[in-house]
């Protein structure tokens, strides 16, 4: 993970991001984790460390909502990812 990265992992985890994040950049987090990502229509299923969840892709594939970061957020701290050193 490049340090861009890990400072908006952090800012997700610590609930301190609010401001829209682009799609692209929760993708490549997601994979950095080993994370497996699997898109199914405008639907994409992500497993990290055996939790999974299903997020909405917004429709531009710009920014992310504050809706779908907060899942981003409980799908991090339920797999024990934001426990481990990043």
């Amino acid at each position: 993970m490049n340090n861009r990265q890990k400072k908006i992992f952090r800012e997700i985890v610590e609930g301190r991001k609010s401001d829209a994040v682009s799609w692209n950049l929760v993708v490549a987090i997601i994979k950095a984790m080993n994370g497996v990502v699997s898109n199914a229509g405008n639907r994409t299923r992500v497993e990290l460390n055996g939790t999974r969840a299903i997020l909405q892709k917004p429709m531009t594939l710009e920014k992310v909502d504050s809706g779908t970061l907060n899942a981003i957020r409980r799908l991090i701290i339920e797999s024990g990812v934001a426990n481990n050193e990043i």
